[in-house]
């Protein structure tokens, strides 16, 4: 028995749009691409709010507040699909969707570039050698939180260079542009690292800890300081009063009313005489 491929596309588009429709970039529904048929890729918002980000809960992706996904057991960050097919609705993440390995120039970043082997016809990144316009890519936080399309080791270049983007009121913009803005919440309770409230939170506590600190080991500082003055006190008071023994100082003498009374010799007392008429 033969299938109609027109009955198995039906089919297939049918499973999707019952689990919500969310295409990739190029417009394709993500159900459709690759196995996406054993995944199942849903809204991040309710459609009553209008387009928005998806992510796949198959395998556990959650979605975060900027619009990416978060896996918490692979710790994997992702730019998925969106419910707008177009892609022009300004809740569709626009981030990694255009090949960025190829603009990754030679002349942009010169000989680092070659060395570490990014050639400008590379097929792009995080994306399992799919165009970024017809996959989910991978997304890697630089040190300076900027983000970078593909894994940490595709991502190195990028980084270095300074190239990576950031998210701010859900829009893709250069990292350097908002380098003076912070990043928008990304946690969405989910305990995004991409979130400047916590890292907010985190500097100022860091501030407040290093402060006591501070003051605790000033505090220590001040007492050894005070013991190891007290103790050269005494070693010198010590010390002069064993110089004083070494050159045979003449003892000190009492006062003489701390003396006992000394016993006068029998001679010096006057001799009694006998009373008169006594012999």
């Amino acid at each position: 028995m033969r299938l109609d491929v027109h009955v198995v596309l039906a089919a297939l588009s049918g499973a999707a749009a019952g689990q919500g429709s969310c295409f990739v970039p190029n417009g394709t529904e993500r159900h459709l691409l690759n196995n996406g048929v054993n995944d199942t890729y849903r809204p991040c918002s309710p459609l009553s709010e209008g387009h928005g980000m998806c992510c796949n809960t198959q395998p556990g992706d959650r979605c975060w507040d900027d619009g990416l996904c978060w896996n918490p057991r692979m710790r994997f960050l992702w730019r998925e699909s969106c419910t707008d097919q177009t892609w022009e609705s300004p809740r569709c993440l626009k981030l990694c969707i255009n090949d960025e390995a190829r603009e990754l120039s030679l002349s942009k970043l010169g000989r680092m570039t070659s060395l570490m082997g990014v050639l400008t016809d590379s097929p792009p990144p995080g994306t399992g050698g799919y165009p970024s316009s017809q996959m989910d890519v991978r997304i890697t936080e630089c040190p300076d939180g900027s983000l970078c399309c593909g894994k940490p080791d595709e991502a190195i270049a990028c980084c270095t260079a300074g190239t990576g983007k950031r998210i701010a009121d859900g829009q893709v913009v250069d990292a350097s542009a908002s380098a003076s803005s912070p990043a928008p919440s990304a946690g969405g309770g989910s305990g995004s690292s991409v979130d400047m409230r916590v890292v907010g939170g985190s500097v100022a506590g860091a501030v407040d800890a290093g402060v006591l600190a501070l003051g605790v080991a000033f505090h220590w500082y001040r007492r050894r300081k005070r013991r190891a003055e007290a103790a050269a006190r005494n070693k010198s008071t010590a010390g002069e009063m064993r110089q004083g023994e070494a050159a045979g100082a003449a003892p000190t003498e009492l006062p003489p009313d701390s003396l006992p009374p000394a016993e006068l010799p029998p001679d010096a007392y006057p001799r009694a005489e006998a009373p008169s008429g006594q012999r």
